[in-house]
Formats: structure tokens, sequence, C-alpha cells
């Protein structure tokens, strides 16, 4: 194949003895004409942020992001969440005039360097027209997903050094630039950074040349960069261990307690498998042109993609997600080099896989050409008369909507105040002083050392003097994500609320919690049950004033099934409450579920904590590398006096 830069051309610029579909103009090739096609790209396909506040779970953790920033709360003690303290870069809001000018400038900068990375690498295969064409298409479909874009550019470009020939200065943009990549978005969010960093390690160590030198100058820039943006980000040095701490029960928790099946269309597993194997299979042809390592290397980081995309689909299987599967694989196609007819091969694979993305995606992404939502938006982040207005309109708005009882929040004055399950939007829309457990939403406290940080910021004196509880779904403040009970999401912070706060106003659809002198006395055992999967187990009774509790080992995943959660996701658990019936996050069963309380200690309904039921029972909806065993439930009772 001739490469742009070696085509023999007639005068006035195009390409002698080539069809005109692929002429090309020299200039077309310049760095900025790339450079503004990119940009361009980018305006025209922008895939739209929120921008603004407004009620919901998804945009109050991304209002939680953007109001950590803002006050420099410690990531890994004060917040805990999925994202780190740069996470505010992919989700813009107007809350914070400095944060939202960075968000719009890296979204607007990453975007128009994927388009521009896309026409580049195609060009070495197509004439200028139809490598525009291209990667205008994979462009506008690739940043739908948090991290797609900065993953894609590492995809591209360290495909690019892999193959020969590679650019002479490949080598030092897979060290510098993927080792500086890698470490800005492991502070965005964790787990796109680490795949990132794993293929720019396994790309730089295929690379012919000094291997040690180049992997030493890798760690060295990922170190730097990484420490200059923590610190940057208003971190210290201090809370470095708690980070990685925090964010590895995060990251090991998420496959079993976050599971959740809502297929769109059938056939998305059967065209995931094939779409993977045959972009694996592709590779694997690319790669066999090269040496035995950089093609080996190659299918390795492909593999590593799929691994990611794959975790990221099916974990939480809906339409969204399974889209993102397929769009995070168009940009290998492009990055390949196909000679002769078989460049007809990569146009087959974007149409096929941008059908399956569509499809699987029908309600949840569409494909348009908006460059005035671009423009709107970068404004409202970038012009300073903007963004306030926007901001007190969201503000207006969100009150409305929320028409929390004024007693509530006169009440609160300027006392530190949380807002659980979720909704952060509450303490933002009402100008609250915000005093956030670390992890910033009850369903993601989902391990053991998760919900004791919790527990223990709110035991705390420096914890929140009010909580201020709102309803889930339906209405209803016993029902959180995916039909959970909202009590047992955090069985440790759910007690301490119990025992060390008292109900001070509860109207329509909130209930007000101020701090209080602790109300429970030590525990005494009830009795220990061995149980069957789907047996039902009878709640022992308790004394006059006492709640019961149940410690449930056995359910969470071990032995074979850590292995089937890490690959894929663990099998869902449910519990049953009588006859209500409920998805179980299983690890932090073991610490302790409020099963039944006196109703003179409980709170008001219809928030009450305690589900009062006379059986439990739990199951699994089993399937392959499933643990198997007996339940060992622990009953226990625990003094409480009234709440008053």
């Amino acid at each position: 194949m001739i490469a742009p830069s070696e085509a023999p051309t007639a005068p006035g610029g195009a390409p002698t003895g080539r069809p005109p579909w692929e002429w090309s103009a020299s200039w077309l090739d310049s760095r900025w004409v790339t450079a503004l096609f990119g940009l361009a790209v980018a305006i025209l396909t922008w895939d739209g942020a929120l921008v603004t506040p407004i009620p919901g779970l998804d945009p109050s953790w991304i209002l939680g992001l953007n109001l950590a920033a803002a006050a420099g709360l410690d990531h890994g003690t004060q917040f805990v969440f999925t994202y780190g303290p740069l996470g505010f870069l992919e989700e813009p809001l107007v809350v914070d005039g400095g944060l939202a000018t960075l968000s719009a400038l890296y979204l607007l900068a990453s975007r128009a360097a994927l388009a521009a990375s896309l026409l580049w690498v195609a060009r070495r295969s197509f004439g200028w027209l139809p490598a525009a064409a291209l990667a205008v298409v994979v462009a506008a479909i690739a940043p739908r997903a948090i991290g797609s874009v900065p993953l894609a550019l590492t995809m591209v470009w360290c495909l690019v050094a892999l193959q020969a020939p590679a650019p002479r200065w490949a080598p030092r943009l897979v060290v510098v630039g993927g080792g500086a990549l890698a470490a800005l978005e492991v502070l965005v969010k964790l787990n796109v950074g680490l795949t990132i960093l794993a293929v720019v390690v396994v790309t730089a160590v295929a690379l012919p040349g000094d291997r040690v030198r180049r992997a030493l100058g890798l760690l060295g820039v990922f170190v730097f960069t990484y420490a200059a943006l923590w610190f940057a980000s208003g971190q210290g040095i201090g809370n470095v261990d708690d980070y990685i701490r925090s964010s590895f029960y995060v990251v090991s928790g998420y496959s079993e307690a976050m599971q959740h099946e809502a297929p769109v269309v059938a056939w998305d597993w059967l065209a995931a498998l094939l779409v993977g194997l045959v972009t694996l299979g592709a590779t694997a042809v690319a790669a066999a042109r090269g040496t035995a390592i950089r093609g080996a290397a190659m299918v390795l980081i492909v593999g590593l993609l799929l691994f990611s995309l794959e975790k990221f689909a099916f974990v939480r299987h809906d339409g969204g997600s399974v889209a993102a599967f397929f769009e995070g694989l168009l940009p290998v196609w492009l990055a390949l080099r196909w000679r002769g007819v078989a460049r007809l091969v990569p146009w087959a694979a974007v149409a096929l896989i941008s059908l399956a993305y569509f499809t699987a995606a029908k309600g949840v992404a569409d494909f348009t050409i908006q460059p005035k939502l671009a423009v709107d938006q970068l404004r409202t982040l970038l012009v300073p008369d903007d963004r306030a207005q926007a901001r007190d309109d969201a503000r207006a708005a969100m009150r409305a909507a929320y028409a929390v009882d004024p007693r509530s929040i006169r009440r609160i004055g300027d006392a530190p105040v949380d807002a659980r399950p979720w909704e952060i939007g509450l303490i933002w829309a009402y100008d609250l002083n915000w005093r956030p457990l670390a992890v910033i939403q009850d369903y993601q406290a989902y391990t053991p050392e998760l919900d004791r940080l919790n527990a223990d910021a709110l035991a705390s004196d420096d914890g929140p003097r009010f909580i201020l509880r709102h309803a889930g779904y339906g209405d209803d403040p016993r029902i959180g994500v995916d039909g959970r009970f909202t009590t047992f999401d955090a069985p440790r912070e759910t007690q301490v609320m119990l025992c060390r706060f008292r109900p001070a106003l509860t109207s329509g659809s909130y209930q007000l919690l101020v701090r209080a002198r602790d109300r429970c006395g030590e525990p005494r055992p009830l009795g220990t049950v061995t149980a069957a999967y789907g047996e039902q187990v009878a709640v022992p009774a308790a004394g006059g004033g006492e709640a019961v509790f149940a410690r449930i080992d056995g359910a969470a995943a071990h032995g074979i099934e850590r292995l089937r959660a890490f690959a894929y996701r663990a099998a869902v658990r449910r519990i049953s409450l009588g006859p209500a019936s409920a998805p179980l996050p299983a690890r932090n069963a073991e610490s302790g579920l409020l099963i039944s309380a006196p109703p003179d200690a409980d709170f008001p309904a219809p928030f009450a904590l305690a589900p009062n039921v006379e059986t439990i029972a739990v199951d699994s909806e089993g399937g392959f590398a499933t643990s198997e065993g007996e339940l060992r439930i622990e009953f226990y009772a625990m003094p409480i006096r009234s709440g008053g």
C-alpha cells in the first residue's frame, strides 16, 4: 500500500493511477487541516453533556463529583465513588466556573483529538474523502460512553506504533503521551485509567529497542503526571493510600453488587461475541505481517479492550451499556492497515457494527449532526454570564421540582446536612451546608468496608447534624436502585441512623432526621440457623423495646464464583421479606440486616427502616460457576429506646 505522504501526484495535487474517490491533494494531509477537521467533527457530532443540574439518581452523583471537586474534599476519606478527583472532567456542570471551564475544554480537546486521529489513521489505507467519511461516522458514535474517547485514542495510537512501518515518533508518543493520559484517566475513572495503562505498558514493552529504558521512562511519566495532577486537584500526600484502598473496594465489589439484567434486544450476547471474535481475528491477521512480539502485543491489547468492554456492557446489561461495547470496537477497524480489495472490509465492519450499535441503543442514543447544541453548551460552560444564568435557572427549577417543606429547610439552616439515599441535588438546590458521608450514595456502599466508612462518618461528631431523607422509586422510601430494599444497601449505616438520629419532621416525600444521643444498647444473640437457598426461615421474637438484626454468611460469592465475578459478574441474590422480594447486596448481608424494630422506636411511616416481617429467605439465580452450600443466619436483638 502507498502511504499518503508517498503517493505520486500529478500537477494540481491529485495522485496518478488511482481512482477519483482516492484522490487527495497534498495540502489536505497537513497538520493544520487534520486539526481543523478534528475540531469541526467534534462540534458537528457533539454528544450533549448534562451541563445544568437536574433531579435524579445519575444527575445527583454527577453533581456530587462537581461539588466535591469544588470543595476540595479528600478522595478516599471524605469522598469515595467510582470516579476520582478529576471525574468532573467527563461530567461538566455550571456549578463552579473554574471546573466548568476545565471540563468543557477537556471534552472539546479530547473529542477533536480523536476525530483528527481517526482521519490520520484512516488515511494510511484510504484516500482523503473515504477516510474522512469513516472518521466522521466513528467519531460520532465513539464518545457516547464515559472514558470511551481516551480509551479509543490509546488503542488507535498503540496499534499505529505496533504496525510496520510506524512513524519514527510513535514510541515516544506511546511513552510520553500514553503515560500521561493513563495518569490523567486514573484520576478521572479508575477502571478506564488502569485499562489504558495496561494497553500502553504492553505496547511499550513490545516495541523494538531498549525496552528497559522505555519501561522506566513510561513509569516516570506516569508517576510524575499522576503526582502533579493529584496535588493540582487539591489532594494531599496523606490520602493517597486511602484513595487506592477505597478504589479497590469500589472496583472489587461492583460485579457482585451492581448486576442488572434488562436486555433490549434478544441477540445482543451473540452479536457481541461475534463482533468481538471477528475484531480479534482481524487484528491477528494484521499482526501476522509484523514481528511475533509486536503481533502478540496487538492481539493482547485488543483482548484487553474486549475484556474492559465486556465488563462494562454485561455486568449491568441494558441497551446503553451494550451499545458501548460496539462503539468501543469501531476505532480498531480504522487503526488497522488495509491493502487492495481488503479495504472493503473495514467499510463492511463499520456498517455492521454501527447497525448493531443503533439497534441496541434504540431510545438511548442516536446519530445527529447538532453543532448548535455544541455551541450552546460550550457557551453555557465557558461564558460567565451565561453560566451564572443557567445556574440560577437550574436551582429555581430544582426547588420547584423537589418542593421540600420550607420548615425542614429553615430547621436545617447553616448546619451540616446530607441527603440520603442518593438525591444530592437537594443540597445544591437549597444551598445547604453539605457534609457528605464518604460513599455519596447508599447503593454504592456495597462492600462491608465501604459501608463501614459511611457508618463511621455518620457516627462521628464531625458528621452531618441533619439527614434529609427522600422517597425512592415509585415514591416509596423503601424501593431503591434495581428494586433493592434501601436500608439493606448499607446496613451498618442504617443501624447508626436508627440509633443516633431521631425524626424532626416528616412531610410528604421527605423526612428530616436530627442527630441525638445514642439510644441503642448492647446486642444479645437470639440464635443461629443454617438454611439452603430459597428456604424460608422464621425470624425469632425479641423482647419488648428490641430491634432484631440478621447476619447472613455464605450468600456472598466465594470459591469458583469469585473467578466468575472477575471475568463476568456474580449471580444475583435475592432476599424474600414475607411476600416481598428484592435483590440483595450479598457481601453487606454479613454486617447485620435490620429485620424488625418497635414502632415507637423506628421512624414514622412511610420512612420506617425495618420491614417487620416474620420470615426471610435468600435465593440465588444460580447458573454456571455459582457458589453452593448452606447459609448461616445469625439473629441478634438490640435494645432501643423510643425515638420521641
